[in-house]
This record gives structure tokens, sequence and C-alpha cells, in this order.
């Protein structure tokens, strides 16, 4: 029990900027941190509802409404993930050798890529948040806890495309079989959760299009990188809460 409370704190220690206890921390305290990464999901979601509801009742305007919905996970975050995306399309616009790329999102200086990225990311997810207004309320706690619970799965059971970087050190040695079975409870609590909040068609539309997402991003670092790295986790957590939000804005 011990253990796990330390994994926990751990996880939101590294992904969120929640101030955490300081512990002393063992070899193997982390190893089952990805089984509560999903749980900063939650967290998200219900920050997301609970600002959005907050501005439905006082009449907030639209823009700023979906302004703020863009910030809050940047602010409790503190942009990790995003930094992940910015990295990875600097290395993914180079059309570089595997091992030229990896070098490039190590590097700390954010390209020319990596700020058009960011232009359009949250143009995109500020006219998806907008958008979805109606839909989003119930759908922002699916949308970022699902997407964490598919980047345990990523960075446990994906290889690590290099042997260094915090990502390599958390997973090195992670409980695989703990991470496999949160996922399911999580994707359990997710779908009988979904029926009680969301329309069938719109949790429907949301899981094809989290899975597509998923599918098609782990084949493409397959191919591009060998495997996940930080950056990578980032990037698809960032690209596939974006997809979400869009696709629940479509809807509207």
């Amino acid at each position: 029990m011990r253990r796990l409370l330390k994994s926990c704190i751990l996880a939101f220690s590294y992904y969120t900027k929640i101030p955490m206890p300081e512990l002393q921390y063992g070899e193997h305290d982390g190893d089952y941190m990805f089984c509560f990464f999903p749980l900063i999901g939650i967290l998200i979601g219900a920050a997301e509802t609970l600002w959005l509801r907050i501005s439905q009742a006082a009449g907030s305007g639209m823009l700023l409404t979906a302004a703020i919905a863009v910030a809050l996970p940047v602010l409790i975050t503190g942009g990790i993930h995003l930094d992940g995306l910015l990295d990875a399309s600097d290395a993914i616009a180079s059309w570089k050798s595997r091992e030229e790329r990896l070098e490039i999102m190590h590097d700390t200086h954010p390209g020319a890529f990596a700020v058009i990225t960011c232009a359009v990311f949250l143009i995109l997810a500020l006219g998806g948040a907008a958008d979805a207004s109606v839909n989003f309320p119930e759908s922002a706690w699916f949308i970022f806890t699902s997407g964490r619970v598919f980047t345990s799965i990523l960075v446990v059971f994906e290889p690590p495309a290099g042997k260094s970087g915090m990502l390599y050190s958390c997973t090195k040695q992670a409980a695989s079989k703990a991470v496999l079975l949160s996922t399911a409870v999580y994707a359990a609590v997710l779908t009988v959760i979904s029926f009680r909040l969301m329309v069938l068609i719109l949790w429907l539309k949301l899981v094809i299009a989290g899975l597509i997402v998923f599918f098609i991003y782990k084949y493409y670092i397959r191919r591009t990188f060998g495997g996940i790295t930080g950056d990578l986790a980032g990037c698809f957590l960032s690209v596939y809460e974006l997809i979400l939000v869009l696709t629940a804005a479509f809807l509207h």
C-alpha cells in the first residue's frame, strides 16, 4: 500500500503542478506510477466541467469560456505534454534519419515548426472548445481520462526509442500487469459513467475517434522512431485530446 501511495504521488509530481509531499523514494516506488496517471485526467475533466458549468451559469461569452477551457489543462500540467508535441513536431518535420530526429527532440530550443505547430494547435483547440460548448461538459472527463489511459498503454507496452530520458527511467521497471489491469478498470468505469452522462452517439464517436488516433499513432511511431519517448508520449496525448474535442465540436 505504501508503494502504491508513493507511485500516485510521483505521478502527480511529474505530470502536474499540484504541490505534492516530498518523500524518500526507493528504486521500485514508481513501478505503479502509470496506474495512477489517468487520475490526472479525471482531475482535469472535473476542472473543465466545473468551469463550463460556472461559465454557463454566469452567462460568460463563448470566446472567454473556450479560452479558459483550453488554458486549464496547460495550467494544471505545466504544459509538459504540449512541450512534447512541439519537440516532436520539430523532429517529424525535419525529415531526417531516426537517430537525427531523436537528437532533435532532445534539443531544448524550439524550432520554427514547433512555433507553427503551437499556433495551429491552440487555434484549433480554441475553435473546438467554443463549438463543443454544448457537448463538452459531459465529454471533458472522458476525453482527458481516456487519453491518459491510452498514453499509459503506449509508454509501458511500446519499446523505448532510446535508453535515456525521464520516461525511460520511469517505465523500465513499470509493473505492466498492474497497468493493464488498471487500464481495464478505467475502461469499465468510463463506459458505465458514459451511459449516464453522454448520449450514446456521442460516446460511440469519441470511442471510435480515440481508437483510430491510438492505432495510427502507435504504428507511426514504431515505424518512424522505433518506439516511444517522453516527447512522443506528450505529442500523442496532445493530438488525442485535440481530435476528440474537435469530434465533440462536430456533433454540435
